[in-house]
């Protein structure tokens, strides 16, 4: 009797066995697969930027450009810088005197006075 009971057990168990079998048999078939190296492009990994920049490669190709007019090209105008002005040169005074002044940028004004 215990023996029938062990052979039922093993019974019930064997369909599960089975579909285990086949999965790892499959999943191990898929991951040694591998295609044929002449069918590839190029083997490069995947990156988050090929999400939002592809590369031109995968771009779509641009519209012919006799469907559109070429637009005329502008001229860029001449940046001139402008005239610094004359500066009035001060003469100074037979006595004067060099002062130092320290401090930080609100002393600056008082220095140039």
């Amino acid at each position: 009797m215990a023996a029938a009971t062990r052979l039922m057990a093993r019974l019930r168990r064997l369909p599960f066995l089975l579909v285990a079998a086949a999965v790892l048999l499959v999943g191990t078939a898929a991951a040694v697969h591998a295609p044929a190296f002449a069918q590839e492009e190029e083997a490069r990994p995947w990156s988050l930027r090929d999400l939002f920049f592809p590369r031109r490669s995968e771009r779509v190709a641009p519209l012919p450009e006799d469907r559109f007019p070429a637009r005329p090209k502008k001229k860029k105008p001449v940046v001139r810088k402008p005239a610094e002005p004359q500066v009035p040169v001060v003469e100074k005074t037979t006595d004067a005197r060099t002062i130092l002044v320290i401090g930080d940028f609100i002393a600056s004004g008082l220095a140039e006075g």
